[in-house]
């Protein structure tokens, strides 16, 4: 199946996306960001690769990748609908053939708690500089992930989300506009709380959001506007029960972090407002966060 030929052909492809990627901003934006939290973390280098690792692929380093990860040991399915179970256990008896466990074991580099830099900055011809802002916390496992992850975006919402007082003041005063948002990124070995958007000075941002962190630290958070965020979030979770395909995506994560589909919205269930100051004491470290910047300078 997989030829010189064809191997050839779709570099030649992805070659061509990796540029448009790295024309992109946004994208740059993000990953300098990664850049600049983590010191070993293969999260760092862009996912897609350059043009010159692409060039090194080969037909049998391709096979190779397909008999080891495209496995059946490896493979969770997950489906949600009107379904018949037994013609969808027939088609799988069908056409899912049994295969050797390969025992695959994902091995990080250790990564200290420090960030590799604090600010990195990009030249691009861009209309308001765009910035993202991070940090670095410590990493997660499965439930414990779900809890972490949902109680640090309670507490990023509240902190500096659409309907906090922080986001008013400085969409007021044009620090942020409308291409402003907020989310907590996992991946293995990573977590992190992110803010992005645009800017006309994305450094006084980074110093005002710092204040209301350390603030909160000392006031706590107002009770009444966290249950308003807390039971929208739980709304959101209820309402992707009723998507077919975001209920098989709650399935196949939870499945892949020991879990299960419905633990994420337990953790907002039984989550208090106490939990996510404690969050912002754990979490939101100046010392442990980084500012990505792209503008014309």
């Amino acid at each position: 199946y997989f030829t010189e030929q064809s191997v050839a052909k779709e570099q030649g492809i992805i070659g061509q996306e990796i540029k448009m990627c790295a024309d992109s901003p946004e994208r740059q934006c993000f990953y300098n960001l990664l850049k600049a939290l983590y010191v070993n973390h293969p999260i760092k280098i862009d996912i897609a690769g350059t043009v010159d690792t692409i060039a090194e692929i080969t037909p049998d380093l391709l096979y190779k990748c397909y008999y080891t990860f495209y496995n059946l040991h490896n493979m969770v399915l997950a489906i949600a609908g009107n379904v018949d179970e037994d013609k969808v256990m027939e088609i799988c008896d069908k056409m899912l053939k049994p295969c050797e466990n390969m025992e695959l074991e994902t091995k990080l580099p250790d990564e200290p708690e420090n960030v590799a830099q604090k600010k990195i900055f990009q030249s691009f011809p861009v209309g308001l500089p765009l910035f993202n802002i991070g940090f670095k916390c410590k990493p997660y496992e499965g439930r414990e992930l779900f809890k972490k992850a949902g109680t640090a975006s309670v507490a990023l919402h509240l902190l500096i989300g659409s309907s906090s007082p922080l986001y008013k003041q400085l969409f007021d005063d044009g620090l942020i506009n409308s291409q402003f948002g907020v989310e907590v990124f996992t991946s293995g070995g990573v977590f992190s709380p992110i803010i992005s958007g645009e800017s006309h000075d994305p450094e006084e941002l980074y110093r005002r959001y710092l204040a209301e962190i350390e603030r909160v630290k000392k006031e706590g958070f107002d009770k009444s506007q966290f249950d308003m965020i807390k039971r929208s979030m739980y709304g959101e979770i209820v309402r992707g029960m009723n998507n077919p395909e975001r209920a098989a995506d709650y399935l196949a994560e939870s499945y892949f972090e020991n879990s299960d589909a419905f633990y994420e919205a337990q953790v907002l269930a039984e989550m208090t407002v106490e939990d996510c100051e404690n969050a912002v004491r754990e979490m939101f470290d100046p010392e442990k966060s980084s500012i990505s910047v792209v503008d014309n300078k």
